[in-house]
């Protein structure tokens, strides 16, 4: 799921907006049979505009799924999920000024979409 949904952002935002000054973090851990940072790969999201993180003990997926609630979680803890800011948004002790969020990615990835269609259209 989290790599088609990884794929599908790379393709269709990243690729489409290469001269957006977006940034991108990316974190990653292990929640189904098969994750592990051995076979992670960072090149995934092969972008200069993204940053990479292992969070092992799945410590920002808790968080956010006790602090967002906004936002439709899969679980106890949150993964394989998006969330859009504007230039604006705040991420400290909450996250402030979602545009979008959704989960799994790929399920919502024309939420996404519209989201950042929104976001980057020039005026």
């Amino acid at each position: 799921m989290c790599v088609n949904g990884a794929s599908w952002v790379l393709e269709n935002i990243m690729k489409k907006y290469p001269e957006e000054d977006l940034i991108v973090y990316a974190v990653w851990f292990n929640m189904i049979p098969g994750d592990r940072k051995e076979g992670w790969d960072p090149e995934l999201l092969d972008d200069k505009r993204v940053t990479h993180y292992w969070d092992e003990d799945r410590v920002l997926g808790k968080w956010i799924t006790k602090n967002v609630p906004d936002c439709r979680h899969l679980g106890k803890i949150d993964w394989d999920s998006f969330y859009l800011f504007d230039a604006d948004g705040k991420w400290d002790d909450t996250l402030e000024g979602i545009k979008a969020c959704g989960t799994p990615i790929y399920t919502h990835k024309e939420k996404l979409k519209d989201a950042s269609e929104k976001l980057f259209a020039k005026e």
